[in-house]
């Protein structure tokens, strides 16, 4: 065999290898994308009329039946919304009704299972009902109470909702968008000088508003004390919640660095206060002192303990690899309900968490690009789900943060020249 035979085999040998490597990644590249479904659909009422203002809350479903949140996606104006780049599985999408409490128009909200094969794409209609409503006007001592905050709980609510609404200055409310069933009603004034005793109502028919007249003649309590974390004063300003041991009447305020003075507008009786995670450290419920009608009662220092788990990691540019900083990073819980934001450090690093107890995992962390980040834009993401563990620090290594993709420009023609005719000379 002569040389150049033998450099020509070679070089066939070196180019097949290379295309072998080369099909390899991309072909994978091709199946994974391949594998991912999407979710879309349009939101309509019992009539058929295409609903906007409706939010779609995704989750996948777990082993375990339970839910973990993954993003948030919304219908647009005529009621249309998509969610892409799921991977095979179950989830559960909830619909939600974002317009106002006091609008008696409001639907109820819906969760929805849908099943998805791997890169299918499912659509999944839905029709809303609207909720029922309850409607009437607030007195305080046989006067009008304009501005007086009305909540309604349902009897056997295990998710926590509360319905809340807040009367007009001419003292008149409504609250909308409500489930059949049997709630207790709480109220109280605009000034946290005023309460009344805790009323019962049934709803039986949607779409039908029941009227409820409020009348606020007992003259509330207040605490004052504050809320430590590993004995520290917060830095952060949570909500808390004190619930009547003995009606279930219950206020939410924000404790601004930790100071129960904004927990006003008491009925008389004793209570429990729940603290929500704050500064790292988990929630904790406190017995507190009897409120007394009129009185101020202090509620001392309650201190936060434990702290819960923590994920750290470092933020890339899925493309180079470089380390970003200044991204926005959130953990949620197994609801989707944010916990803490923080922002990485100038070399992508974060740390979130601590507030999270166990039983609210898997948690999922958001992630929030500042775009541009030196010239270039990121998408913004959902990473998880995750385990955190009480006490204990996971590190989730490097986390790739995906371009957004530059569209490709539309080349331009090149233009090209007309013939130019030869001028001909007539003889002499």
């Amino acid at each position: 065999m002569n040389v150049q035979s033998s450099r020509a085999l070679i070089a066939l040998g070196v180019t097949s290898l290379l295309a072998l490597l080369l099909a390899g990644p991309a072909s994978t590249s091709a199946d994974a994308a391949a594998a991912q479904g999407t979710i879309h659909g349009t939101a309509v009422d019992t009539h058929g009329k295409r609903l906007d203002r409706i939010r779609v809350r995704i989750f996948l479903v777990q082993k375990d039946g339970g839910w973990a949140y993954l993003r948030t996606a919304s219908a647009n104006a005529d009621g249309d919304y998509r969610t892409a780049d799921l991977a095979a599985g179950s989830y559960v999408l909830q619909f939600v009704d974002v317009r106002p409490s006091y609008d008696k128009t409001k639907h109820l909200t819906k969760d929805v299972k849908v099943s998805l094969a791997p890169g299918a794409t499912v659509k999944q209609n839905v029709h809303l009902k609207v909720g029922a409503s309850l409607w009437g006007r607030t007195f305080r001592n046989g006067r009008t109470a304009p501005l007086t905050t009305i909540k309604a709980v349902r009897d056997g609510d295990t998710t926590g909702t509360v319905y809340t609404s807040r009367a007009d200055r001419g003292g008149g409310y409504l609250l909308g968008g409500l489930p059949l069933g049997t709630y207790t009603v709480f109220s109280y004034d605009h000034a946290g000088a005023y309460t009344a005793a805790p009323r019962r109502v049934t709803l039986k028919r949607l779409a039908v508003s029941t009227k409820l007249t409020v009348r606020m003649s007992t003259r509330a309590g207040r605490y004052t004390g504050l809320v430590l974390a590993g004995g520290i004063s917060l830095k952060d300003s949570p909500y808390v919640t004190a619930v009547n041991r003995t009606t279930g009447q219950f206020w939410v305020v924000k404790a601004s660095k930790g100071s129960l003075t904004s927990l006003r507008g008491l009925s008389p009786g004793r209570y429990t206060l729940k603290v929500p995670g704050a500064d790292r450290y988990l929630g904790r419920t406190f017995s507190l002192p009897s409120v007394r009608s009129g009185r101020v009662t202090d509620a001392g220092s309650l201190d936060l303990r434990y702290q819960g788990g923590i994920l750290a990691g470092t933020l890339v540019d899925a493309t180079t690899g470089k380390r970003l900083g200044g991204v926005e990073v959130t953990i949620n819980d197994k609801y989707g309900h944010p916990y803490e934001t923080v922002r990485t450090s100038s070399q992508g690093y974060f740390e979130v968490g601590g507030s999270v107890p166990d039983g609210d995992n898997p948690v999922t962390l958001t992630i929030r690009p500042r775009n541009p980040i030196d010239e270039v834009r990121y998408q913004e993401a959902t990473k998880g789900p995750y385990t955190v563990t009480q006490g204990t620090t996971a590190d989730l290594g490097t986390i790739k943060v995906v371009r957004v993709p530059t569209p490709t420009p539309t080349p331009t023609p090149t233009p090209t020249a007309s013939p130019t005719a030869t001028p001909t000379t007539k003889a002499p």
